[in-house]
């Protein structure tokens, strides 16, 4: 309402410095080999794309990286087995809302919800 709120705006951070970001938390945790979910979207794919650039000049290895349909459980499920053979325990995971549940049933069928694993 720029009635009301004359001087209100919003400032939206770009990918790419939230992804730097992400990668400097794994590198601070000692975290060196993590693995990304993404939905298959045009924002999924662009900021599993800057974590994977960014990955490869941090000493993070990117173990694996899988994209889901969004709303899919049947992708999911495809996506997350690939997962959990890549032998990461360390986890990114760009969902949308809609997908926590699949993410959460999927994890939980393959194993890799829980102690020993880090989302």
């Amino acid at each position: 309402d720029k009635e009301a709120y004359p001087l209100s705006s919003r400032v939206v951070i770009r990918d790419s410095t939230v992804a730097r970001g992400i990668i400097s938390t794994f590198t601070a945790l000692g975290w060196t080999r993590v693995s990304v979910l993404a939905v298959d979207d045009e924002y999924g794919r662009g900021f599993a794309q800057y974590v994977q650039t960014l990955s490869g000049n941090s000493g993070v290895e990117l173990v694996d990286l899988q994209l889901y349909e969004y709303m899919s459980q049947e992708s999911m499920d495809i996506a997350m087995h690939k997962i959990r053979d890549s032998g990461s325990r360390i986890f990114l995971a760009l969902i949308l809302d809609n997908d926590f549940e699949n993410l959460v049933e999927a994890g939980s069928k393959y194993g890799i919800m829980g102690k020993g694993y880090v989302w």
